[in-house]
């Protein structure tokens, strides 16, 4: 499976992903972010090899692989740049079995917000392949949790107002599930200024899933 971690920064999933057998692609402007996910997830240690570092134009990738093919690890690519140009000149036309979105979308500013779904919807959507008429069918966790009232207008992270059927609607071939409240100690603990309480990731950061299906529009 391939899956896709957009603004990804230092997150564990990545690794999560990876140690699944995927191949991984995550993508953040902060660089340092990156570079702290390899030294803290991805070691000899933990069975990968050394990233390899390449430069094209502006964007900074970052190569890693298992060190023993046969573990059943997958890879990452790790990308430093911005979002939008990379995905449309590495991975345009590309579609992902996964995506991760942790809390991406919560913090693009409004005015990107467009920019962002029209992106995703091009890397997330219903395929059918001509040869077999078989649907690929990916799968998205999305993070839209409600923030505490103090917090709702500012940002980063933005508070998501619009229905979900906005963002992914069922016409263009979407479905969606919640698949978990956020607990109220999590909210309550936040208002009062503390640290959220620790939670195992990646999947239980995530009460959305969300999912495609063929449509004529998509055929």
């Amino acid at each position: 499976n391939t899956v896709f971690v957009p603004l990804c920064g230092d997150t564990y999933a990545t690794k999560y992903f990876a140690d699944q057998g995927c191949a991984v692609v995550g993508v953040d402007i902060a660089e340092a972010s990156l570079v702290a996910a390899m030294q803290q997830h991805f070691t000899a240690e933990e069975g990968y090899a050394p990233a390899v570092k390449t430069t094209n134009n502006s964007v900074v990738e970052y190569a890693i692989s298992a060190t023993d093919k046969a573990s059943g690890k997958g890879s990452v690519r790790y990308f430093a740049g911005d979002i939008f140009a990379v995905m449309n000149d590495v991975f345009g036309g590309h579609v992902f079995d996964v995506v991760y979105d942790r809390a991406s979308l919560m913090a693009m500013h409004p005015s990107l917000r467009p920019q962002y779904l029209a992106m995703m919807r091009a890397l997330f959507r219903p395929v059918v392949t001509t040869a077999t008429k078989a649907t690929q069918q990916p799968m998205m966790f999305l993070d839209m949790v409600v923030r505490p009232k103090q917090l709702q207008q500012q940002g980063p992270p933005f508070q998501i107002m619009e229905p979900l059927e906005e963002l992914y609607p069922a016409k263009e071939g979407y479905r969606h599930a919640l698949i978990q409240e956020h607990d109220a100690k999590l909210i309550a603990t936040v208002e009062g200024g503390g640290a959220p309480p620790p939670r195992t990731p990646p999947f239980s950061f995530c009460n959305w899933a969300i999912w495609t299906v063929a449509t004529e529009e998509s055929e």
